[in-house]
């Protein structure tokens, strides 16, 4: 949780390479859209497109740095060309069913979930992302069974603790979402890069547990 030294870092990488358009995405995605710093991740993201326009990656990720900072239009722009550009990216509709989900567009949600579970069969991230759409449908029995789905899943794998909270949060059981969060904090999970920003964990601010959680891993 050293947000200087991963800035340097970041620099650094963009200084000996400056076309290598991973470095730009990363440092964008990683370093200063935690950090709240939209404006920036939005130049470096966008700078990062340019140098590989054909890449469905960076169209999606230009989409993810823009849904962070509020501009859905914007987001949901970027993310549903990635999907045209490659079908089979499902990571792009991974995140057009977050973003469908946040903004009360169930429907669209459960849709584009499925899709993505279609191509890839199912990740953590995405069954914890249709868990969320089940949850906020009211089909309750269906987001508890694929939580303690992937609760089994963890005994022999790695399940980011992250996840469990989201879909706590989603249930409505806040203070299990905090006790998943304080796991998480302990496994080092690198869900929690995104903790101060993620849409997701709006309603747990201003709980001191929370903004305490954020004041000791930054960013800073």
């Amino acid at each position: 949780w050293d947000w200087t030294a991963a800035e340097d870092a970041f620099r650094r990488a963009i200084a000996l390479s400056p076309r290598l358009p991973s470095a730009h995405q990363r440092y964008a995605l990683d370093c200063l859209t935690p950090r709240g710093r939209f404006e920036e991740a939005i130049e470096e993201i966008d700078l990062a497109s340019s140098l590989d326009p054909l890449s469905p990656v960076l169209q999606a990720s230009a989409g993810i740095v823009r849904w962070f900072a509020g501009d859905v239009a914007g987001a949901e722009q970027r993310l549903r060309g990635a999907a045209e550009s490659d079908p089979a990216f499902a990571m792009a509709d991974f995140f057009l069913g977050t973003i469908a989900r946040e903004h009360g567009d169930l429907v669209e949600s459960l849709a584009a979930f499925s899709r993505a579970i279609a191509v890839t069969g199912g990740t953590p991230e995405m069954r914890a992302g249709l868990a969320q759409t089940h949850a906020r449908l009211g089909a309750t029995g269906e987001a508890v069974k694929l939580r303690d789905t992937l609760e089994a899943e963890a005994e022999g794998r790695w399940v980011s603790p992250g996840l469990f909270a989201q879909m706590e949060l989603a249930l409505g059981h806040k203070d299990a979402a905090l006790e998943w969060l304080a796991r998480a904090e302990k496994a080092r999970d690198p869900e929690l890069v995104y903790l101060a920003v993620r849409p997701v964990y709006r309603t747990l601010r201003g709980d001191a547990r929370f903004d305490a959680l954020v004041g000791r891993l930054g960013p800073h």
